[in-house]
This record gives structure tokens, C-alpha cells and sequence, in this order.
């Protein structure tokens, strides 16, 4: 990886879309990247700014020979500032190069990139699977750049600071605790102040300077509601509980994430509300393969039959209504915190054939310790 890609400049259309992301107007987003972003993502050379962390690669590599090698060539140090930061982005990726060579990952996990110098571990809350599709992306464009950072300010929850203004808040959540000795909310503060007057004085600032709702978004927020999820009010503003849902639809139906959202995405939550059938086939095939794992060293259920394609239990005399109808609550209240709506018959299957096996298994208790032990949840 030589970290060289299409470098492309920040546009006024990148500033919208970030600015659209978290629901805040274009002064607030200029401000953010006036100061945090130190005004360029890219160097003379066309690669991405970085900041390598030694003591970042110490913790990631861990114990062991690739650490001691690290340590060795003077990359890698358990305390922050035990290695002074290069001067030069060339030397900057001799030492990034040079963790490369030891652990890939690790290396690139090390690093600060960009506009938003954005850390690489950061690469799920940035919107990325793995930490070499986000360095990447970071080639790509300061565009690109602009959205990692907003995608990672929503996932921790700082754009309500960005919109309401409160500049300690947000300063306070991005740059920790010692952001006042470098008087980052006076800066942005300031910043925001400047980029104001120039929006007030420009010819478009009667639009410009407003949190932008926009009737796409009103539209997904509303398609997102439709299908069991949160996207909070349908007020056209995309602010963390809308992101959060957004992600939470494409991971359950296997839709690529979109860095923006527009009318292809709107048109793609249509076509998904229209397939309900499948995907509570594909609900039951999950909960199956679940149960499957939770009780697999459980004594085994009694005698089953196939019916609807699923293996159910013949019902014991155990079952009693009451019993059933607690678990159908359940299953409903969670079919509906993931946006599925599970059938009546459906549901009494799944309900008889979970407390059939917590019975069979030793109780709820037991099912409970084996569910977090074995499931990972991630949206």
C-alpha cells in the first residue's frame, strides 16, 4: 500500500453532505474542520496526513516477539511521548511503514488520518469493516475524509453538541479531557463566529446558514419507522438515532451502508418493504441456528416434526397457555426491535420451541449465560 490515491479537494458539495449527516448548518461543519482538521487532509506528496502513535502500536500488538521487534526499531513505546513525533510526513511514514512490516493492521490502527485525523482502531465508528478499507478511503478524497469524521462524531454521540452549539461539549468529547488547555472551544467558538459573517454576507446565506431538512430524509426516516426501526422524528435531519437505524436496516437485510443518504436509498427501504415474507424466513433461520448453539451440549429436545420448513418439538404437556403467551410477547416485542413483523403461527412455534429447550436445558437462567456467551451483537 503506497497511500496514494485520487487525493481529491474538499468541495462545497462535500461540507453539504457532512453537514446533512449530522443535522447541523454549514458555519457549524466549517467551523469543526477549521479547527480540528487543520485546514488540508492531504500533503505536498498526495498522501493522507498522519500522526503515528507508538505508544498506540505498543498497546495493539501486544505482548510478545512482534512487540519486543517494534520496540527494538523505536516504533512502538508504552508511554505516550517516549518517542518524540517526526517533524515530516516522510518521516511519519517511515514509522508507519515500518509497522507495517511488523503487523499490518496494528500498523495502520496506529495512525491519525486526514482532515479529521480520525484514528485507524476508530475504523467501525468511521463507518469501515476493517481498518485497511478506511486507509483506503482515506486516499480517495477529503471528501471522503470529511465523512469518516462525521460518521465517527454521530457514532459517539457528539453531534448534538455540534447543532446546539456547545462548543465545550463537543470539544470536551473529541479532543478529551485536556481540551481546554489548548482552548479548543474558544477556537471553535470563534471559528464558528467567522464562518457566520461570511455566510450572512454571501448572497445565499438566507438557505445556507439553516440546518438543512431535507424531503429525502424526511422520506427514509419515514420507510425506516415503516420497517420496526428508530430513526427518531421524521424531521429530515439525519442526527444519531437515524444514523443508528440506517446502519441497523442494511446490516439485518445485508445492504451495503450508504456514506450518503439519497433517493436510491430511499428506493432501496421500498423494495425491502415489500419482501416481509422472506425476511421472517430469514429470522426464523437465524433463531433456529441460535438455539442450535445455545443447546448444543444441553440434553437433546424430545421427538420432532417439521412444519413450515422449521423443526418444531411435539408439545409436551408442560406448555401451557400461560407459559407460551409470555414467550409470544417476548418474541413480538423483539421482532419488532428489529423491524421484523413475525407472523401469529410463526411466533407460537418459535415460543413453544424456546421454552421447550429452557426446560429441557436447565432454565432461564442457563440460557441467558450461554446467549451472551456465544451471540455478538453488532450494529
Amino acid at each position: 500500500m503506497d497511500f496514494k490515491g485520487a487525493a481529491r479537494r474538499l468541495t462545497p458539495e462535500d461540507y453539504q453532505k457532512a453537514a446533512d449527516l449530522i443535522g447541523c448548518d454549514l458555519p457549524a461543519i466549517r467551523a469543526v474542520v477549521s479547527v480540528e482538521a487543520r485546514g488540508k487532509g492531504f500533503g505536498v506528496d498526495g498522501r493522507p496526513i498522519i500522526l503515528f502513535e507508538p505508544h498506540i502500536l505498543y498497546r495493539h500488538l501486544g505482548p510478545g516477539a512482534k512487540r519486543n521487534r517494534a520496540v527494538k526499531y523505536g516504533i512502538a513505546a508504552r508511554k505516550w511521548g517516549a518517542i518524540p513525533y517526526p517533524r515530516t510526513q516522510a518521516a511519519r511514514y517511515r514509522q508507519l511503514s515500518a509497522a507495517i512490516s511488523i503487523d499490518e493492521t496494528a500498523g495502520l490502527k496506529s495512525a491519525s488520518w486526514g482532515l479529521g485525523q480520525v484514528m485507524g482502531f476508530n475504523h467501525h465508528a468511521a463507518g469501515f469493516a476493517t481498518v485497511q478499507d478506511f486507509a483506503r478511503a482515506m486516499t480517495a478524497s477529503e471528501g471522503d475524509q470529511l465523512l469518516a469524521m462525521a460518521r465517527f462524531i454521530v457514532t459517539n454521540k457528539l453531534d448534538a453538541a455540534i447543532r446546539a452549539h456547545d462548543w465545550a461539549r463537543f470539544a470536551r468529547g473529541y479532543n478529551g479531557a485536556g481540551y481546554r488547555k489548548n482552548r479548543y472551544d474558544t477556537k471553535l467558538a470563534a471559528a464558528y463566529r467567522r464562518h457566520s459573517r461570511q455566510a450572512s454576507s454571501a448572497p445565499t446565506s438566507a438557505s445556507a446558514t439553516k440546518v438543512k431538512h431535507s424531503s429525502v430524509v424526511k422520506d427514509i426516516q419515514t420507510r425506516l419507522k415503516a420497517l420496526g426501526f428508530d430513526p427518531g422524528p421524521a424531521d429530515g435531519i439525519v442526527g444519531r438515532r437515524t444514523w443508528a437505524a440506517v446502519r441497523a436496516c442494511c446490516d439485518l437485510y445485508g445492504q451495503p451502508v450508504p456514506s450518503v443518504l439519497t433517493q436510491s436509498f430511499a428506493d432501496t427501504l421500498d423494495s425491502l418493504s415489500k419482501k416481509p415474507a422472506a425476511q421472517t424466513k430469514t429470522l426464523l433461520d437465524a433463531l433456529a441456528a441460535l438455539l442450535k448453539r445455545v443447546f448444543s451440549s444441553h440434553s437433546k429436545p424430545p421427538q420432532t416434526l417439521m412444519k413450515g420448513g422449521v423443526a418444531m418439538p411435539i408439545k409436551p404437556w408442560f406448555l401451557s397457555k400461560g407459559i407460551i403467551g409470555s414467550a409470544i410477547t417476548v418474541l413480538a416485542s423483539l421482532g419488532g426491535l428489529v423491524g421484523i413483523n413475525v407472523e401469529p403461527d410463526v411466533t407460537q412455534q418459535l415460543a413453544e420451541q424456546i421454552v421447550l429447550m429452557i426446560t429441557a436445558g436447565g432454565g432461564i437462567l442457563s440460557l441467558i449465560g450461554r446467549i451472551f456467551a456465544t451471540r455478538r451483537i453488532s450494529l
